[in-house]
């Protein structure tokens, strides 16, 4: 109750000034909430009653900019309408999301550091995202560098995903420092992104959009063989060209180091074209290699993993391999998808997107059909931040996914199906 009474005090505190005064103080003040009611028939039985929920994320946050330094503090809560228990958690159900000082203009040159919890996103996010579908969203404790210059921009950072040692002391007495002392455990990630954008899509060599990055993950707790549990580098690219009417875009990240006893080598490949017919409707096919492991390989990981990516609106909206990485028996999908959007109106847009879906490796039956998507979305724009989504999804499962879902000698092989209802206020 005290979360929710800080909330209110907040909110009060922030009404009761006047707002003109607030943002000639630059002051900023930023809000959003999400509402979505769900029917979820996922489970490809017609005999099942579909299931369900609403759930609900809202968000308030403030801002403060003095002189070079900005202070940024958001805090988030999310549940399940009609949950008496916080889906995050019932003694803390309302938590820092985000909560960092930045500091501009360092040598006076466009370099910039952030240190504290902040959202980290680059490119679609597919690599390294918010994760805004999820009950928690992702953010990371630690310290970005950030140089910025025209249409160039590189990045340098160190977070701390879990730290085992949570709570040191800050008094230098003698049982803070134990001898032996204990080993460190903690999980940390650093790395870089770069990015460059040049020319122009309507000249005749286009537009160029380059992205280059590399992080490294190290789990240094030991597993049960007394192996590092994590120890693993991401390396990969962006590249679009866009022309006229005319776009493509490539991405690829490949996996590379150990993970307890096991090598890594994992990849996923990208790529997405797109044309503009008229300023109404867009059109365009691509495909996402997500690779898997042989149920016969026992020396290595193959399966990518996307940990810290965004799931939803990858590999499909009805998010059936929004946990590939870990799910599926490894087998990893290939995802070859056509698509098209339709502006009816200023305020109303329509899209659909058909997706055929195969596993990377093929099972130990032999199969590797997984089935066929068609997502399908309505959207209504009431105003910029403010909008209504309605979606529909229907998934006509393949030999393989039939395999998966079977339970006991229940065949399950129906058409699955979703449908939630998006509501989005952001200011």
């Amino acid at each position: 109750m005290k979360y929710f009474l800080s909330i209110m005090l907040l909110l009060f505190v922030v009404t009761s000034f006047n707002v003109q005064s607030i943002f000639a103080e630059d002051w900023k003040i930023k809000g959003n909430a999400f509402v979505v009611p769900y029917l979820d028939g996922r489970d490809f039985l017609n005999e099942t009653h579909p299931l369900t929920f609403t759930a609900m994320k809202l968000r308030l946050g403030v801002e403060k900019q003095v002189g070079n330094f900005t202070f940024n503090m958001a805090l988030q809560t999310s549940k399940i309408f009609g949950d008496q228990a916080n889906v995050v958690s019932t003694a803390a159900p309302v938590y820092i999301l985000e909560g960092y000082i930045k500091y501009d203009s360092i040598f006076n040159i466009p370099l910039s550091l952030t240190a504290g919890r902040q959202q980290i996103e680059y490119n679609d996010g597919r690599f390294l995202g918010t994760s805004p579908w999820s009950y928690i969203e992702r953010a990371h404790d630690g310290f970005r560098l950030s140089y910025k210059e025209n249409n160039m921009f590189l990045d340098v950072f160190a977070t701390k995903h879990t730290a085992i040692d949570a709570s040191p002391s800050f008094n230098a007495l003698p049982n803070a420092y134990p001898y032996p002392e204990a080993p460190y455990e903690d999980y940390d990630m650093l790395g870089f992104w770069y990015a460059n954008k040049f020319g122009d899509k309507k000249s005749n060599s286009g537009a160029h959009n380059l992205d280059l990055f590399t992080y490294w993950e190290v789990n240094a707790q030991k597993d049960n063989s007394n192996f590092t549990k994590l120890d693993r580098f991401t390396s990969g690219f962006y590249y679009q060209w866009s022309i006229n009417a005319f776009s493509a875009k490539a991405k690829m990240a490949y996996q590379y180091g150990t993970k307890g006893a096991k090598d890594v080598a994992a990849s996923l490949i990208g790529v997405d074209v797109d044309y503009q017919v008229n300023e109404d409707l867009g059109i365009g096919l691509g495909t996402e290699m997500f690779s898997g492991t042989s149920p016969t390989e026992t020396q290595k990981i193959n399966t990518f993993d996307d940990y810290f990516g965004r799931k939803h609106g990858f590999l499909g909206v009805m998010d059936y391999f929004a946990g590939a990485r870990n799910s599926y028996m490894g087998l990893g999908v290939n995802d070859f998808y056509i698509e098209g959007k339709y502006q009816i109106h200023p305020k109303w847009s329509i899209s659909l997107t058909p997706h055929y879906f195969l596993s990377n490796q093929t099972s130990t039956s032999g199969k590797s059909d997984y089935g066929m998507e068609f997502d399908i979305s309505l959207k209504y724009t009431l105003q910029k931040g403010i909008w209504i989504e309605w979606f529909n999804g229907l998934f006509m499962p393949g030999e393989l996914m039939k395999e998966m879902y079977q339970v006991g000698t229940k065949e399950r092989g129906d058409t699955g199906f979703s449908s939630y209802l998006r509501f989005n206020a952001a200011i």
